[in-house]
């Protein structure tokens, strides 16, 4: 199965509270590579992406370069329109999470979305999941070049003020990532070479 594919290096600290995440500034002092399992669980724990549901998978580990494979599920018979914009905006999405709770540069983002469809002739509680490949997309995205936009479009001058910390837990999308990651014309910037 193909899907998102991530190149990243890494450095960044998960810390479980309760039902919550928080996640420590990455040290930047320090070259640490993280490992892809390290990865996976950073990306299960944000809970947009599981193994369980085949969102989410380690493809390969090799040279401190993790690749990751993970797929937005979207509802069938949703329009192409709809699916484009689902697609983009899930790379944004995933590039502002490992820019935010990592020390990464550079990632290499492919996606294909997985629709869902409901029910099957005489079991109606059946889910099915089918690529579609015509919806691939792929973005080479850095940390200076999407931190300069996101400057430009929101006025922040660090990833991790993209998240309301005021209940004391890192890790909430204010309303400041919530435009960014819901707006096609960002990641068409982004994703600019």
């Amino acid at each position: 199965m193909q899907g998102i594919i991530l190149q990243i290096r890494v450095n960044w600290k998960l810390v479980k509270i309760k039902d919550s995440i928080e996640i420590e500034e990455p040290n930047t002092s320090e070259d640490e590579v993280v490992s892809g399992e390290e990865i996976l669980t950073l990306m299960e724990d944000l809970g947009d992406y599981s193994e369980s549901n085949e969102t989410l998978k380690l493809l390969e580990e090799e040279n401190s370069i993790v690749h990751i494979q993970i797929s937005p599920i979207i509802a069938a018979g949703t329009s192409d329109d709809m699916i484009i914009e689902e697609t983009k905006n899930s790379i944004s999405h995933v590039t502002l999470l490992c820019f935010s709770f990592s020390n990464i540069n550079e990632i290499k983002i492919t996606t294909i979305p997985l629709e869902m469809k409901f029910g099957t002739p005489g079991n109606i509680n059946t889910v099915k999941y089918s690529q579609l490949g015509k919806f691939k997309e792929t973005a080479f995205l850095t940390r200076e070049k999407v931190l300069k936009i996101v400057e430009k479009e929101v006025n922040i001058n660090k990833f991790e003020s993209l998240y309301d910390n005021s209940f004391g837990v890192k890790g909430v999308p204010n309303s400041s990532m919530e435009k960014l990651i819901y707006n096609v014309d960002f990641y068409n910037k982004i994703s600019k070479e």
